[in-house]
């Protein structure tokens, strides 16, 4: 039974908006039966029904968009702290570290926090360059788009009542004004695709943990997810804090998307398993380093031959550019719901061959699967720029698939 009382309800007036409100509304279920341009709107969801007002230069605004919002909390028998975080994050994934820690006095040090804090914008920032490109290690040098998530779209939100519940919002941007649902679109919105990326990071961490507290050799470990030695390095940071028991995330997600992971929530490391994470890094490293064959020997030999001798672009990055040349490798995207995956197109650079990675959805990505088995030559187009001395060219449409469609006819 919902306790609280219509002022409590009434406070968040200031901190919500109409428009936020139908969002919400929308993401919920709800469907908008009416309108009076600029004065109200009336939502039904089964026998419910709510009027929202939009004229806020009415005076009596305030009141009614107080009794509205006392309407939700009711229908959804939510506090109002939990209904205010519930429609401001309608257009954003919720990110909680909680830490069981051994609390001196209800307080932790400052040192602490900022340790903490450090490490939650490490282990974001890392989740943000895999999410551009997936084959980072997830350091190294930041994209433009990466460097525009962490400054706009990554926010600390309101901690939560428990043992230090540190929260981060990963919000949409103003161009996903939309709901987006998994039928309708392939793209989803890179905000959500960086807290999808950094689900599925700790879910494989928390795997190998476990795999090697059974001790079960690390070549044997299969996931959905590489590791990500940036959210290893992070979270042995975090590990090392005095008084700490262990620690656990936990996601909150969007009700505007249909995809999510389906492992995800809460995923959590105990004291034992945090001291296995230096070990982890290590064996993980030497892991991935260690070529297993012949074939792969020559391949890693040649990776470190051109990691010493960066390829420079002969491409302005401003610059929309054609070329065409062999799909060399493709790397699917496991656990996505739009499917896709990465195409390694080698193309003419001076008198040798440079691989360019091209992200592609399911159809396209299908069609350049044909052309890497008929050995048929494609057309890629977009932009190309350098992560982690990769080329990788964007796009819109960069695959021209119709080209492919008449070769392979």
């Amino acid at each position: 039974m919902n306790t609280h009382s219509r002022a409590e309800y009434h406070a968040l007036v200031s901190l919500l908006s109409p428009p936020a409100v139908a969002e919400f509304l929308k993401s919920q279920g709800w469907d908008r039966v009416s309108r009076v341009e600029d004065v109200q709107e009336i939502w039904a969801h089964r026998q419910f029904r709510v009027m929202l007002p939009l004229a806020t230069e009415y005076v009596d605004f305030e009141q009614r968009f107080g009794e509205t919002l006392i309407a939700l909390g009711r229908i959804y028998e939510w506090p109002p702290r939990e209904l205010l975080e519930r429609i401001t994050t309608t257009r954003a994934d919720v990110i909680a570290l909680r830490l069981d820690h051994e609390i001196r006095g209800e307080t932790i040090a400052l040192s602490e926090a900022d340790v903490i804090v450090g490490a939650l914008r490490g282990i974001v920032e890392s989740a943000a360059i895999r999410t551009v490109n997936p084959t980072s290690s997830g350091g190294g040098r930041k994209s433009g788009r990466v460097v525009r998530y962490m400054n706009e779209n990554a926010r600390f939100g309101h901690t939560r009542a428990g043992s230090f519940i540190f929260t981060v919002v990963s919000r949409w941007g103003s161009r996903d004004i939309s709901p987006v649902k998994a039928n309708a679109s392939p793209e989803y919105p890179f905000a959500h695709r960086v807290a999808m990326t950094l689900a599925r990071d700790l879910v494989a961490t928390a795997e190998a943990v476990n795999q090697l507290r059974r001790g079960m050799p690390l070549n044997s470990y299969s996931s959905e997810q590489s590791l990500n030695p940036s959210v290893l390095k992070h979270l042995e940071k975090i590990g090392e804090l005095p008084g700490l028991r262990g620690i656990e995330f936990s996601f909150t997600w969007s009700g505007a998307v249909d995809e999510r992971p389906s492992r995800s929530t809460p995923i959590t490391l105990d004291r034992p398993g945090l001291e296995q994470l230096s070990l982890l890094a290590r064996t993980w490293k030497n892991l991935s380093q260690a070529p297993r064959t012949a074939a792969s020997r020559m391949a890693h030999t040649e990776q470190e031959r051109l990691e010493l001798s960066p390829i420079e672009s002969p491409f302005d990055e401003s610059q929309f550019v054609e070329l065409e040349g062999f799909v060399r490798s493709l790397s699917r995207h496991v656990g996505n719901a739009s499917g896709g995956g990465i195409a390694t197109v080698s193309v003419p650079f001076g008198e040798r061959l440079v691989d360019i990675s091209v992200a592609l959805h399911e159809f396209a990505y299908g069609l350049a699967v044909e052309a890497h088995r008929q050995n048929i030559p494609v057309l890629i187009r977009g932009r190309i720029g350098r992560i982690d001395n990769e080329l990788q060219l964007w796009g819109e449409s960069p695959l021209d698939v119709e080209d492919i469609r008449e070769k392979l006819n």
